[in-house]
């Protein structure tokens, strides 16, 4: 395992080249407005897990009158507490795990997604594949994996300036949101 950024972004660079090498569907067509902004969220980790217990108020406190949240889960169903509090939060909590990255990516536009959050990036059982399938206008990648992902189709990553400090911004494809 390295730490060093500059191997992380030609690591990510070369992944991403050998394995999403196809144009990458840049713009959506004219699209229905939604009412509300739509963020998808896409996760394997909706359970008792550190991303969720880090999220799951984040989830509860979305302002329901400026957003609909919905949840893509890619992971087996839990039963523990968390899932169930967490799937409560969720306008929609739709479980994806059988469904392939194109499928989802096609469900996502369906659904009108505006702003796709992928939770996973590089972790186990990531799906950045969906997110090469330009499921919704804008992707951000967030917490689940603080490195660079190398796809131009991952259009921001969140985080703060200790993680990403200025002068590290030149590592990440990503712009970055503080």
């Amino acid at each position: 395992l390295f730490d060093l950024p500059l191997l992380q972004k030609k690591t990510a660079d070369i992944f991403i080249k050998e394995t999403f090498n196809k144009k990458i569907p840049k713009s959506f067509i004219k699209r229905k407005k939604n009412k509300k902004i739509r963020i998808g969220y896409y996760s394997a980790d909706f359970y008792s897990h550190a991303m969720s217990c880090l999220l799951v108020r984040l989830f509860e406190l979305h302002s329901r009158s400026k957003f609909e949240i919905i949840a893509f889960s890619l992971g087996p169903e839990k039963k523990d507490e968390i899932s169930k509090r967490i799937s409560a939060s969720f306008d929609k909590f739709i479980k994806v795990n059988l469904k392939t990255d194109k499928e989802i990516s096609k469900l996502s536009r369906e659904l009108n997604i505006d702003i796709a959050i992928d939770l996973m990036c590089y972790t186990t059982n990531s799906r950045i594949g969906i997110f090469s399938e330009r499921c919704a206008p804008i992707q951000i990648n967030y917490l689940g994996y603080p490195g660079t992902s190398g796809a131009k189709f991952i259009d921001y990553i969140i985080a703060d300036k200790i993680l990403i400090p200025k002068k590290k911004q030149k590592y990440y494809s990503e712009k970055i949101i503080y």
